[in-house]
């Protein structure tokens, strides 16, 4: 009896002890399981994965402050404007009736070669087709600014620069292709263009010596208008000598307007000088042999426009005369300065007469 009354406060005394202990403090953190397997040696095989706690801790969030943006403080973009780069270029128009009829198949051909290289062209809007000849399978096409007809070729002398020549060939049975003559195009086309019909393959022929009144030695015409129109005299036979136009000297012919009654002439020189023959009717030779080839000097030209008064697209007259232009208001001819010609020249009195010393070739 005594021995089960103290086993009871034996465990009654054990049992108050442990309830006075203080309970653990909780650890401020989370505990996560994680299964890590260590390396295993290659001898033992028995080692099993380890369970190891990891404390994680706990994350704190702390707010931001609210940032009150003033408006008037932000940068603003400045937006420069940027101009707009148009392409410009000159619109074409051609007058393909308006002195010489150009045969309707070569007309798109002629434009469509403008335009491929405008770039080349003086800006010029309006255009005329001057002069026009043709052989099978090839068409020579003259243009020139409609400003120049209007004017009654004013100012021949600055012309040069403004004429644009177009070569048409039949690629195909009635199918024409064209090119500029100095264009790109024209350049890489210069062996295939037959060099009877315009030879671009030939140096300018070098001058024969002075230049010399154009018309046949021993004649004696008269200087009947002193400059006129630009760098222009007008020279009319004397005592109805004959009517014979030719070349003042040595260097590439061409014919820059035909009207059906009339030409007018072109020569450039080797020393860069060009002269310019109006009122001449073409010779049948020159027509057919001797446009855009070299010429010698003295080359027989043709004779003076008949019938006056006249009035046509290349010019226009009350007499029958030669309207000869230089590029060189100082050009020395047989000695005399054509300044000097044209100071003395007049229509009604004391009307000065020059002999030429230019033999004819014909």
């Amino acid at each position: 009896m005594k021995r089960n009354i103290f086993l009871a406060i034996l465990v009654i005394t054990m049992i108050s002890c442990q309830l006075s202990q203080p309970l653990p403090t909780r650890i401020p953190f989370s505990t996560e399981v994680h299964i890590s397997t260590p390396l295993r040696p290659e001898n033992d095989v028995h080692l099993r994965p380890v369970m190891t706690l990891i404390p994680r801790p706990i994350l704190t969030s702390t707010a931001s402050p609210t940032v009150l943006i003033d408006p008037t403080t932000l940068p603003t973009a400045t937006i420069t404007n940027t101009p707009t780069v148009t392409a410009t270029f000159t619109s074409l128009n051609i007058g393909y009736e308006g002195i010489y009829s150009v045969p309707p198949e070569l007309r798109a051909p002629i434009m469509k070669a403008m335009q491929t290289e405008q770039h080349l062209l003086p800006s010029e809007s309006e255009w005329i087709v001057s002069a026009y000849r043709a052989i099978p399978g090839w068409a020579k096409v003259v243009l020139v600014p409609q400003r120049f007809v209007d004017a009654n070729w004013e100012f021949i002398e600055t012309l040069t620069p403004y004429v644009v020549e177009v070569l048409a060939y039949e690629d195909t049975p009635h199918d024409w292709r064209a090119f500029l003559l100095n264009g790109a195009i024209g350049q890489g086309m210069q062996v295939q263009i037959p060099k009877d019909f315009v030879n671009v393959v030939s140096d300018i022929p070098e001058l024969t010596g002075e230049y010399q009144l154009p018309w046949m030695a021993r004649q004696g015409w008269w200087a009947v208008q002193g400059w006129h129109g630009g760098n222009a005299i007008d020279f009319q036979p004397a005592y109805d000598v004959g009517y014979s136009v030719v070349a003042a000297e040595a260097g590439y012919l061409r014919e820059i307007c035909r009207d059906g009654y009339q030409s007018l002439l072109q020569i450039t020189h080797a020393d860069g000088n060009v002269t310019y023959y109006l009122h001449v009717q073409p010779s049948r030779t020159l027509r057919q042999s001797l446009l855009d080839q070299p010429v010698q000097r003295g080359q027989y030209l043709g004779e003076l426009t008949r019938n006056p008064p006249f009035n046509y697209a290349c010019g226009r007259g009350l007499s029958r005369h030669l309207h000869f232009v230089s590029s060189d208001p100082h050009l020395i001819i047989q000695g005399h300065d054509l300044s000097d010609i044209a100071a003395v020249a007049t229509c009604c009195r004391d009307v000065p007469i020059f002999i030429s010393e230019n033999e004819r070739v014909d």
